[in-house]
């Protein structure tokens, strides 16, 4: 009973994480140019200064939001994968259960 519990329980955060990264964002977040400029900021001393520092922190904003995105998504299909062989031993555990 407890791994049905926690199985709705992942099934319900995988549908949670799916629906908040499905909202639309201000930035375009898979800008490849984006992010490599970001990186280069975070990367370097520019962005301590104080002419850069607004610009900067922009695309440090956007290569983190994209990071966490990254993130999620890892999370989502291990979800995916745990929630599959979960499935997969239930069966299994019933299988060997309706034999003896």
């Amino acid at each position: 009973m407890k791994d049905r519990f926690r199985l709705i329980w992942l099934l319900i955060g995988v549908i949670g994480l799916l629906m908040w990264w499905g909202i639309d964002r201000p930035q375009n977040l898979f800008d490849l140019q984006t992010n490599l400029k970001g990186l280069t900021f975070l990367f370097s001393n520019e962005w301590f200064s104080t002419q850069e520092s607004i610009f900067s922190v922009v695309f440090v904003n956007v290569v983190f939001l994209n990071l966490c995105k990254c993130a999620t998504w890892i999370v989502v299909l291990l979800a995916i994968v745990s929630i599959g062989y979960e499935i997969r031993d239930t069966r299994r555990t019933r299988k060997v259960l309706k034999r003896n």
